[in-house]
């Protein structure tokens, strides 16, 4: 029953419906230090996961709010070091961490710098805990070096635990001249073998993943994306993706037109999982004007 604004470097911040700021949230002075930009509330349970990383010790918390809003559990997990974790994602009885190196170097930062880094010999890997468990729980799995900054969605199936998201490769590298392209992969992790596997389920330069909050940590069809134009990092198009099939349907923004992150909004009294709509707001050069778009994700 609360609107929180959030920033992965801060505390949440309360704002009314009016949006008048109301100040810091902390769960009644439980929540000490920043959260993530990208909480996971639970369908099922109605719960609020979520995380929060630091520069120094400890470098990775979870914590995990009941439907009612109570702070009922805080976790340190053992991480090697500080690196920028944007997001997470969880299954109906799991969490997943994304330890990946992009790392915090204060000696940069104190250079005048940007103070993160890509350091691939950090290593990379997911980490799958159970929603109530602690660090001694944590089943790393190793993967190929890159970065994460969203993740589509997660869910179980089988002994595997499946994680969709979007991939970067080269960035934040002394090499890199203009951002690489993000792309839509899949990994799977058994549980029961400890081994994963990696996949591209697409090669358009895409970001800001999105399924409806009721699939969230579900089994799900359909996923929506936004698309970047390939020199800048402008939205130029919405994709709709059928995961099983792996078709894709579009929808391109004309005349130069640009778009921003889009959030998916069910309709009222859906009859199907891509019942509902896709709100992005979108910018006209020629008029200097903005728009609010709202496409059916039925019939993109």
């Amino acid at each position: 029953g609360r609107i929180l604004a959030l920033a992965e470097l801060s505390l949440p911040i309360e704002v009314s419906k009016e949006l008048d700021t109301l100040g810091p949230y902390t769960f009644g002075g439980k929540l000490k230090a920043n959260m993530t930009a990208h909480p996971k509330i639970c369908p099922i349970t109605g719960e609020m996961l979520f995380f929060g990383y630091g520069f120094m010790p400890p470098f990775l918390t979870y914590h995990r709010a009941s439907a009612s809003g109570k702070l009922v559990q805080t976790e340190i997990i053992d991480v090697k070091g500080g690196t920028m974790a944007h997001d997470f994602n969880i299954t109906e009885n799991y969490v997943i961490f994304m330890d990946l190196p992009i790392i915090f170097d204060l000696d940069m930062r104190a250079a005048g710098g940007l103070g993160v880094r890509f350091d691939e010999d950090y290593g990379a890997r997911l980490g799958i805990m159970p929603r109530n468990g602690s660090s001694k729980d944590v089943v790393w799995f190793e993967i190929a070096p890159c970065y994460v900054y969203h993740t589509m969605n997660a869910y179980e199936d089988g002994d595997e635990v499946v994680l969709d998201g979007c991939r970067l490769v080269g960035y934040m590298t002394d090499d890199m001249v203009t951002p690489p392209p993000p792309q839509l992969h899949q990994w799977r992790m058994n549980l029961k073998t400890g081994a994963v596997s990696e996949r591209q389920i697409d090669d358009a330069r895409v970001d800001f993943p999105k399924v409806p909050d009721s699939r969230v940590g579900q089994p799900y069809r359909y996923g929506y994306t936004s698309e970047f134009a390939p020199e800048v990092p402008t939205i130029i198009a919405f994709h709709k993706h059928d995961m099983p099939t792996g078709k894709k349907t579009s929808h391109y923004l004309q005349n130069g037109r640009t778009g921003s992150e889009a959030v998916f909004v069910p309709a009222a009294n859906p009859v199907s999982e891509d019942d509902g709509y896709l709100m992005s707001y979108v910018h006209d050069p020629a008029t200097d004007k903005s728009d609010l778009i709202i496409l059916d994700a039925k019939n993109m």
